[in-house]
Formats: C-alpha cells, structure tokens, sequence
C-alpha cells in the first residue's frame, strides 16, 4: 500500500486536534493539555513499547524523549468517565513548539457494567493497543482487539471509527463503510467519519477499492 493511503487513514484518528503552530527555540517541545485535566496520556511509536507520559497538562521535551521527536506518534489520551482520544502527532523540526489542547466527552457505559472504572479501563487499554498494532502494521491483530471492544462498548463511536479504520487499510470497504456509518449514527457530527463515507461511497460508485 502507498503511504499516502496510509497517512490519509491514520489522520481519521485524530479526534480532537486544536492549535498546531512550530516557533523558533532552543530545543523541540510538545506542551499537551485537556479539558478536564488530569487525563492519562500514552505515548505509541513505531516498534517501541507505549510510554506512560503522565497527566495532562504537561510537556515533552525533545531532550528527555530524543527518539520520538524524529518521527510521528500517537497520544492515547484517556480520563474515566470520557471517551479516549487518538492524537496523531507529526514530525517536530529541531526548534519547534507544538501545542495540542484537547477536549474530552462524557462517555455514557452499557448499563449492563458492573464495575466502571474497570470497564473504562478495559476500553482504554484495547484503543491504545490496536493503535500500536495498527502504527507496526499487525492489522489482523488489531481487528480481533477492536471487534472485541465493538461487542463490548458497541455505543462508543470511537471503536467504530477505528475499526473502519482498519477495515479500510485491509481493502475492506464494506466492512468498513458499515463500521462508519455505525459511528456516524452514534455521533453524527464528526466530520472525518462523515469523510471516510463519502470517499467510500466515492470509490464504490466507480468500481475501485484502493485509496
């Protein structure tokens, strides 16, 4: 597959991203921050390990994390009681400033739950996991972990999006386009599921399944 494809995908990922800008300094930074605060935030990179960031509001410095200011990561940003975010991260030059300000939405449970914070957690995990699996290209994997947590949290439009994601890299288009649209009935004001189906839509109506 093309990387362009698989850059186009991934940014479907990026839930909530507010504030981008690069300014001169001495050394790379990343100054992350939410609302609320004290989320959880976890650092995915290409065949590393996930890094426990800390709580927001905090900031990365290029000095303390050399190998990831290199290439792009994800943040997996997770608060119970909130839906997590997937924040795809680009590349940072050397004196550059990100800002990424986050906001996190109330996420109602299945009421058959009978431990939340241990369900939320649960949910957390999985999303952070299939990111990784999905950033090493371990595709098949990362569809078991999402189809699971779509069985489990099948109100949460995150998992749906994120599984179409992954339909889609797999050339699955009508899996995909149902995972979407799934999401979209869920939460009908994301524009980048909304995207996903019209270009599905778009590429069915002529035949094509690549990107």
């Amino acid at each position: 597959m093309a990387s362009s494809s698989f850059h186009q995908v991934t940014a479907a990922l990026v839930i909530s991203l507010v504030g981008f800008f690069i300014a001169g300094c001495a050394s790379s930074s990343l100054r992350v921050a939410s609302t609320p605060e004290g989320a959880d935030v976890t650092i995915v990179s290409k065949d590393r390990a996930p890094i426990n960031a800390g709580k927001t509001p905090f900031e990365l410095e290029s000095k303390n994390y050399p190998e990831l200011f290199s290439e792009s990561f994800q943040l997996q940003v997770t608060k119970p009681g909130h839906s997590p975010i997937s924040v795809v991260v680009p590349r940072l030059p050397t004196g550059g400033v990100g800002r990424i300000n986050l906001n996190l939405r109330d996420v109602e449970l299945p009421k058959v739950c009978q431990n939340q914070e241990e369900s939320i957690n649960s949910l957390a995990k999985g999303i952070a996991e299939s990111a990784s699996l999905v950033q090493r290209k371990r595709l098949d994997e990362a569809t078991r972990i999402l189809e699971d947590l779509a069985g489990k949290f099948g109100t949460v439009a995150v998992i749906h999006d994120l599984l179409g994601n992954v339909y889609f890299l797999q050339k699955s288009m009508d899996r995909a386009l149902e995972s979407y649209r799934r999401s979209n009935r869920l939460n009908p004001n994301n524009v980048d599921t909304i995207r996903m189906i019209e270009r599905i839509e778009r590429l069915q109506g002529r035949g094509t399944v690549g990107a």
